[in-house]
């Protein structure tokens, strides 16, 4: 009797750890719904004041709306397009290098090593206006090396050692001329290349998504349709793929010591999709194309923060007048809500604020004009409750099943003829009872776990002789 006391606290201290940590599991909180703009054609201009003051609400209400938040959220690997200032132009680039080489060459590497870091960055971002000359590639060596050199000139050994790496990373079998950059380059090189060398090495696989995508890997053409690099030296990679005719889209991607990177282009979501400074959405050619809108962003906040629920805002004609549209979409594409508001002279704060607090629970108010309205819940909210208990049955059978079999394997019978004692574990019958019980608890449970919200609900009577499963509701 003492046993089976013990088992049952057992048990019980069991089922309460296992429901302790659903409870926890269940408490984690989801991720912020991603807001993407999406327009037919270009982005309108005199939109951004009004968009800011709907994502600024949006933001508010626990939406990642702003530029910043998105690309936060998205944890970086995201597709810009090939080129993010167009005002600069390679042939300004090579310019300014010239010049801050001319500064270093005469001691002056503060000023060298300003312009030199001004015109890397300028490089990083718009890859389309490198790649078109491959003499740029030696306008990118050689800011590389006379910033390094200018860094290790002003005492900054940690920063010029950095950049030597970069270096080799870009242009791993290419030394630095000792005519125009001394005996020191070499040298600098040497030691950043011994440390390189004890770093390991990684791969690099790109998939353009069209066989004929051109894929530049640091401003260099490695590959039509995709590329396979091995032997790289860790650190970041900045990619550029580009179809003929388009603008192309650059990537950032990690590379580790003996692991392999991997990217995988889809090249008519990505083309789409624009992402910068200022806004993160779609441009498409046509309405039509603009139908594609709730399946690009759902595949985008899926990919990105697995959330189940994606935000889409943007300007449209609505009965000849423009419009503010926001529309909240299941990643299944399903619309859960859609309003706009009209776009004139008279477009106030609060109207943007109303359909910010529309899409984020649903209320109306007036000068919105609502579209659909889904009278569901979010998944993120359906039923978290009844998953909760389902998880607790669930758990609480299977420990009733695993009680019942250790009661089952304990028991003992008198055994016939043999010596008799005073008492015998006649735990069987018991186990047998905990263990039907639990394989109960444990299918009901699992049920409620898994089933899709509809209104049929599973039922079990008990009386003192039987028992009854059944069903009962809709079907």
């Amino acid at each position: 009797m003492l046993a089976m006391q013990r088992l049952v606290i057992a048990s019980i201290v069991a089922l309460t750890v296992v429901c302790g940590a659903t409870a926890s599991a269940d408490s984690v909180p989801h991720k912020p719904i991603l807001v993407f703009e999406s327009y037919t054609g270009q982005r309108p201009d005199g939109i951004a004041t009004i968009i800011g003051s709907l994502n600024d609400e949006l933001e508010a209400q626990g939406f990642a709306a702003h530029a910043a938040s998105i690309i936060r959220a998205a944890g970086g690997r995201l597709p810009r397009p090939g080129i993010l200032d167009p005002e600069k132009t390679a042939a300004g680039i090579a310019r300014q290098v010239e010049t801050a080489y001319e500064d270093f060459v005469n001691a002056r590497y503060r000023d060298a090593k300003a312009t030199l870091t001004l015109s890397l960055q300028t490089i990083s971002r718009n890859p389309g206006l490198v790649v078109v000359d491959t003499s740029n590639a030696d306008v990118t060596f050689k800011a590389l090396a006379t910033l390094a050199l200018c860094q290790k000139r002003l005492g900054e050994k940690d920063n010029a050692d950095t950049t030597m790496k970069q270096l080799i990373r870009m242009f791993p079998t290419r030394p630095l001329p000792r005519v125009d950059f001394g005996p020191d380059g070499e040298k600098l090189q040497r030691d950043a290349l011994e440390s390189v060398l004890a770093m390991g090495r990684g791969r690099l696989s790109i998939f353009g998504g069209n066989a004929q995508s051109v894929i530049f890997v640091h401003g260099q053409i490695r590959g039509i349709g995709k590329a396979i690099l091995g032997d790289l030296v860790p650190g970041t990679y900045h990619v550029f793929v580009q179809v003929p005719g388009t603008a192309g889209r650059q990537y950032e991607l990690e590379v580790t010591a003996n692991e392999e990177a991997s990217l995988y282009v889809e090249s008519e979501l990505d083309d789409a999709l624009w992402v910068t400074d200022r806004w993160v959405g779609f441009q498409f050619a046509s309405d039509a194309e603009r139908g594609k809108e709730a399946r690009y962003a759902s595949t985008l906040a899926k990919r990105w923060t697995g959330a189940d629920i994606v935000a889409v805002i943007g300007t449209a004609q609505i009965r000849g007048r423009s419009a503010l549209i926001g529309t909240l979409y299941r990643t299944t594409g399903h619309a859960l809500r859609s309003a706009f508001i009209e776009l004139d002279d008279r477009t106030s704060t609060g109207a943007t604020r109303a359909l910010a607090h529309f899409l984020a629970d649903g209320t109306p108010a007036d000068g919105l004009q609502v579209l659909t309205r889904d009278a569901e819940q979010r998944p993120s909210q359906e039923a978290r409750p009844n998953r909760f208990y389902a998880k607790a049955l669930a758990a609480a059978g299977i420990t009733m099943i695993v009680a019942g079999g250790v009661l089952i394997a304990y028991d003992e019978d008198p055994v016939a003829g043999g010596p008799q004692r005073p008492t015998y574990r006649d735990s069987a019958p018991a186990g047998v009872v905990l263990g039907t019980a639990g394989v109960i608890l444990s299918s009901v449970g699992t049920y409620l776990w898994l089933r899709k919200p509809r209104r049929t609900m599973p039922v079990v009577a008990v009386t003192g002789d039987a028992a009854v499963v059944g069903l009962v509701g809709r079907f």
